[in-house]
């Protein structure tokens, strides 16, 4: 990385490597050996050491290492031009939202879980509250700390949606549609012990013992996955629950039938 605002006398030899595909430049006055995150990350931080990286690029060094990033958002109080491979927010963050990494200042988790929204959509908080690396009442504590953020109205609905942690889009409709038919006394996520082990129902309502398990494609990719899940709703079904499976084609029975098995004599 070189910085010509600190080392002027390079310029001619910079402009020679940058013709020659050696440099490129990343920011003004600042070039690196190539484009990659790492070095725009590099670069930014040369530029402003007390910036805070954000969005894609901190929850990709903090917590969802498999993640594609694209742009890096750096929230800045320094007054940046815009610049390819970047967004800048012209804001300060609150010590409480800030994780430190390597030498680096990162948003917290929940902090760029909420950066993530606008790009990502809901499917982020999904994401976050399957790794266990916040919670929803830590996410309304961000959106608190920025009212006027852009975005946040959305976003904020996208989290009340998330209030009882779905782990998927699938499973927060399915949350929605229970609240909205006034359907309670059920628990997302219900940890029951089976054969030696814990499973995990996606929707249990516990004094019926149903046991709602939403399905998308993604998580039967093999006959063995699919097999696992018969054998245990078969292990279920032994320990008294009812288990219900639907789709996404299928949701719109979940209530209709959920309402009718209740209805059942005890």
């Amino acid at each position: 990385m070189v910085s010509l605002a600190r080392h002027p006398h390079l310029r001619g030899r910079v402009r020679g490597a940058v013709r020659r595909g050696e440099l490129h430049r990343l920011l003004h006055s600042i070039y690196g050996a190539d484009r990659s995150v790492p070095s725009r990350i590099a670069a930014i931080v040369m530029k402003d050491p007390d910036c805070v990286i954000g969005g894609d690029a901190a929850a990709q060094l903090l917590w969802w290492n498999e993640l594609h990033v694209d742009t890096v958002l750096v929230n800045t109080a320094a007054q940046l031009p815009p610049s390819p491979g970047y967004e800048f927010r012209h804001r300060s963050v609150p010590p409480e939202f800030i994780t430190e990494r390597a030498g680096l200042r990162l948003a917290s988790p929940a902090l760029s879980v909420i950066e993530m929204l606008a790009q990502r959509g809901p499917n982020v908080i999904d994401e976050a509250l399957r790794r266990a690396v916040t919670t929803v009442e830590d996410l309304r504590t961000v959106l608190d700390a920025f009212p006027c953020a852009r975005g946040n109205r959305e976003a904020r609905q996208w989290v009340e949606d998330s209030r009882d942690e779905p782990w998927s889009d699938l499973e927060r409709r399915a949350h929605r549609d229970l609240r909205s038919a006034g359907i309670d006394g059920w628990k997302a996520n219900h940890r029951v012990e089976l054969d030696g082990g814990w499973v995990y129902l996606d929707v249990a309502l516990l004094r019926e013992k149903i046991a709602i398990e939403l399905d998308g494609w993604q998580f039967h990719r093999s006959f063995e996955s699919f097999a696992a899940d018969r054998a245990r709703d078969v292990a279920l079904t032994l320990r008294g629950w009812t288990v219900l499976r639907f789709t996404d084609a299928t949701l719109p029975g979940m209530v209709p039938a959920v309402q009718q098995l209740m209805r059942r004599p005890r």
